[in-house]
């Protein structure tokens, strides 16, 4: 049996993963065990057992490799309250959405992009705002 994989555009990643938090912070009320990951969502079983590793040794990718792999689930960045969209700050978030993926145990991570977390306290009529990057955790076959 063959097995076809179709590509998904960023967009449509992007709304996937939104759907996905949403409702896996929404539906699941409060995390369970010792380790909660609000800032992961599993997509398909790995291959082997995850283990934390060298941030240096998992690669950001734009794009998804020519090796046989498992994407394995949704991992987030959240960066601070400074909103500076200068091209340090960009890669900084993507070496420490890699150090994220590290402590995961993925082989890599590819980029899907950018996004803004808004929190508004209506009662307080107050607005926080933190960019963020998001990318599909992938291991080795």
């Amino acid at each position: 049996m063959t097995t076809r994989l179709h590509t998904a555009t960023p967009e449509m990643l992007a709304a996937l993963i939104g759907a996905l938090l949403g409702i896996s912070v929404s539906a699941c009320g409060p995390p369970r065990g010792p380790d909660p990951r609000p800032d992961f969502v599993l997509l398909n079983q790995p291959p082997q057992k995850l283990r934390a590793k060298p941030a240096a040794s998992v690669a950001v990718l734009d794009e998804a490799p020519a090796y046989a792999h498992v994407e394995v689930g949704l991992v987030e960045y959240l960066g601070d309250r400074d909103r500076d969209p200068s091209p340090a700050r960009r890669a900084a978030a993507r070496e420490a959405l890699g150090a994220r993926a590290a402590a995961l145990g993925c082989d890599a991570v590819v980029v899907l992009g950018p996004f803004t977390w808004r929190y508004v306290i209506e009662n307080a009529d107050a607005t926080t705002e933190r960019d963020g990057l998001r990318g599909v955790c992938i291991v080795r076959r």
